[in-house]
């Protein structure tokens, strides 16, 4: 297994945790009757923390997560881009309709919305937006990929494949 299959294994086993952790799916069913496991609580079992609005997201439905160098996790969703410092959340200003991140080797991140705009936030939280004006005519920004080569790609709406915007 190269590294990049290495790393994307990771990606997902990370996603999947964090879909557990922001949406509570899994539970005592899972668990081994046999050792006595179904008395505990499912939070005893697993070491993990639900999320929801009670404990300070600002809104449900997130649609991308990603891990900064720094530790921040960041998601995003229909209500914008979400930070987590390990204590509390913040809402972003200035990123609505967030479908797709992408974190940089530099530690900036690359924000994919469904409204045509793609956003470049610089690891001192400086954001630079890409859209119409800067020639990206395009409804929505499906998926962004760093490649080795230094150049930024990105999966749009409708199929068009847009590459080298930037450096990442």
């Amino acid at each position: 297994m190269n590294k990049t299959e290495k790393k994307l294994i990771r990606f997902f086993v990370a996603v999947i945790s964090l879909v557990v952790i922001f949406t509570g799916v899994g539970g005592p069913a899972f668990a081994d009757n046999a050792s006595g496991w179904d008395e505990m609580s499912f939070e005893a079992q697993n070491n993990y923390r639900i999320f929801d609005i009670d404990s300070g997201l600002p809104f449900l439905g997130y649609m991308a997560v990603a891990q900064t160098p720094d530790g921040f996790i960041y998601t995003g969703g229909y209500g914008g881009l979400v930070r987590y410092d390990g204590r509390k959340f913040e809402r972003l200003s200035g990123v609505e309709s967030v479908i797709s991140l992408c974190v940089t080797k530099d530690g900036g991140l690359w924000i994919g919305t469904n409204i045509g705009v793609l956003v470049h936030m610089s690891p001192n939280d400086e954001m630079t937006y890409y859209g119409k004006e800067e020639g990206l005519d395009v409804v929505s920004i499906r998926a962004i990929c760093a490649e080795r080569i230094r150049a930024s790609m990105c999966w749009t709406q409708p199929a068009q494949f847009a590459s080298s915007m930037t450096t990442v």
